[in-house]
């Protein structure tokens, strides 16, 4: 299908289980979702060029600012309230999550979808009782973990692809 990538076609999922009994919940209810990559870049002034070198190092990709609209029977919202009303810390603030990206062809006629899943830090920003909104963050934790998801019945399997 050609044209423009639709905002239902890169779905986020968080992990409200465990590592051992993993239970994803699709955030849906936000207005906005953007995927910072965050880029680590190191400039290199050589003595043989006029003007310096920019390499990129790496990336520290995280999602920030995520106004969730605070619907009290969406999953999503009960997750996040969870961080939020237990004002969780540490490790208590750690969870993994999924980012699929629905809109690759192969995926809509295989079934797997290009996906990423890491590790997460839940961070809390704040709640706006006016506009009935949960902002937070999802910055990653180490490694991107590359790979492909099978959807069924919403639920994503994550199955990491060999580089």
């Amino acid at each position: 299908m050609a044209g423009k990538v639709k905002k239902h076609e890169v779905a986020l999922f968080l992990n409200v289980g465990s590592n051992s009994s993993k239970n994803y919940v699709r955030i849906a209810k936000s207005k906005e979702l953007t995927i910072d990559f965050d880029p680590k870049t190191e400039d290199y002034d050589y003595i043989a060029d006029v003007n310096p070198t920019t390499d990129l190092e790496a990336y520290a990709p995280k999602i920030s600012g995520l106004p969730l609209t605070m619907y009290r029977e969406e999953k999503d919202f009960q997750a996040v309230w969870d961080y939020a009303f237990n004002l969780k810390t540490g490790g208590e603030a750690v969870s993994d999550m999924i980012l699929v990206y629905m809109f690759d062809e192969n995926g809509k006629t295989s079934g797997k979808y290009k996906a990423w899943n890491a590790d997460c830090t839940v961070v809390v920003k704040s709640i706006n009782a006016v506009d009935g909104t949960i902002e937070f963050d999802l910055p990653f934790r180490g490694t991107v973990k590359v790979g492909k998801v099978s959807m069924a019945s919403g639920n994503p399997t994550f199955e990491l692809e060999s580089r």
